[in-house]
């Protein structure tokens, strides 16, 4: 006679246990993913701000800056007091944010200690995330008046990615508006410094879109990355992007160094792309830079406008694979006033000028040296394996220092293909020309010209 046990059952006889088992595990498993799920999304609510969350609307109408400023605000305070790395991500979801309130993305300062490095703004992509700045304060004299982003001494690691930024202006009409200004005085701590901008394209027509300015002790205000940047059918009363002299022209603004860009691609409608007032160094790697018309107004994609340069390790630029459209007599590739440093242009094109069959006859380049030391300087200005179209000027005293060299290249010299020159300042084959001074130049492995 088999034993029971007191409840009745056979001690005997093994209980099945595989179900109780798997129960238990689907129930760990469940409880263990859901709290996964709740510490992930403590986790991401922990440094992920949504501006909505503060109440932005994004519906294109509604006034959004109060929202996206207590949304930043909050990022920033996860720093703490002082200076210090931000553990925070501001996002932008799909939609338009009406901004009419100056420094809505970035306050200039609140004392000489409040450094923010490391803030992420990002977006859904151009034209997904669409910010529309339209300020209802600007000024033609105060640069700290009409910007969306002011760092003074502030921004460090700052990284902005995946939207569009509109003035709300379209038309012959130019903005004061102005988005992002770097000030830099003084040197330590809280420098401008590596900030990288991603996907961004800027609609509408503004002052300035990036300005970097600083006065007689600036410092910094460098190493600036820029990827897949774009500007469609815009023109500005400033520039696009200038490198000092906004609020005063001082030498030290020479230190204003290192600034990348990568693919980028605009449209010009008028005025000046890149500025760079006293010199500093900057390398452009791809892209495509055009104007809108034949009949848009006198337009310059590099200006360099200053003179006194301190050293010439603070003037050097690099072009590369660039493609340059320029559409009138009165539209300019470069207008440098250097009278030191180097510029190189390399595997460059600015073929795209044939549109009007007049161009060979367009002076796309310009250059004017100077005599700093007493006698005549020109950069360093180099030419390799570039496909050009219209000619050089040069516009100074005779130089004994700095030359134009040309390498590899080919010129366009009109339909019929005549040989180019450059062995008199006049005359329509005549690449490289000459007002007054004589420039020193050397031509070897050109496709159309003698080595010279």
């Amino acid at each position: 006679m088999p034993l029971v046990a007191a409840d009745g059952r056979n001690p005997s006889h093994k209980q099945p246990r595989t179900s109780v088992t798997m129960k238990t595990i689907r129930l760990l498993g469940f409880v263990a993913a859901t709290c996964l799920a709740v510490i992930c999304a403590n986790a991401q609510d922990w440094w992920v701000y949504n501006v909505e969350d503060y109440g932005a609307t994004g519906d294109g109408t509604t006034d959004d800056s109060v929202a996206i400023k207590n949304c930043i605000a909050a990022a920033v305070a996860t720093k703490g007091t002082g200076t210090g790395p931000v553990q925070a991500e501001v996002i932008f979801p799909p939609g338009v944010y009406r901004v009419t309130q100056n420094d809505t993305l970035m306050t200039p300062s609140t004392g000489s200690n409040d450094g923010v490095y490391g803030l992420k703004i990002r977006g859904f992509g151009k034209d997904v995330t669409r910010i529309l700045f339209q300020p209802t304060t600007t000024s033609a004299t105060d640069p700290f008046v009409g910007n969306l982003f002011s760092a003074r001494k502030r921004a460090r690691y700052f990284h902005i990615t995946d939207m569009t930024f509109d003035s709300g202006v379209t038309g012959a009409t130019v903005s004061q508006a102005c988005c992002f200004y770097f000030f830099c005085n003084g040197s330590g701590s809280n420098m401008n410094q590596s900030c990288v901008f991603e996907r961004l394209n800027f609609a509408g027509n503004w002052k300035r879109v990036f300005g970097f300015d600083g006065d007689s002790t600036a410092n910094l205000n460098s190493e600036m990355t820029f990827r897949n940047i774009s500007g469609a059918t815009a023109s500005y009363s400033d520039a696009f992007f200038r490198v000092g002299g906004i609020s005063g022209t001082y030498n030290q603004q020479n230190q204003f160094l290192n600034y990348w860009f990568y693919d980028s691609h605009f449209i010009l409608a008028g005025g000046t792309l890149f500025k760079f007032d006293k010199g500093g160094a900057a390398n452009f790697i791809n892209g495509s830079w055009s104007a809108s018309s034949s009949s848009a107004p006198a337009m310059t994609f590099i200006s360099m406008p200053g003179t006194n340069y301190n050293n010439t390790s603070a003037a050097q630029f690099r072009f590369t694979n660039i493609r340059f459209e320029p559409k009138a007599t009165n539209h300019r590739v470069i207008d440098c006033n250097m009278a030191m440093g180097s510029i190189t242009f390399e595997s460059c094109v600015d073929l795209s000028s044939l549109q009007n069959s007049a161009s060979y006859e367009y002076p796309l380049h310009r250059y004017t040296g100077g005599s700093p030391w007493g006698s005549g300087i020109q950069p360093t200005i180099r030419y390799v394996n570039c496909h050009l179209t219209g000619y050089h000027v040069y516009e100074g005293p005779t130089t004994t220092r700095g030359k134009f060299i040309y390498e590899g290249c080919y010129f366009y010299r009109g339909d019929s293909g005549q040989k180019a020159n450059a062995t008199t300042a006049q005359g329509t084959a005549a690449v490289l020309r000459w007002t007054s001074g004589v420039p020193r130049y050397t031509f070897k492995d050109c496709w159309n010209i003698d080595d010279l």
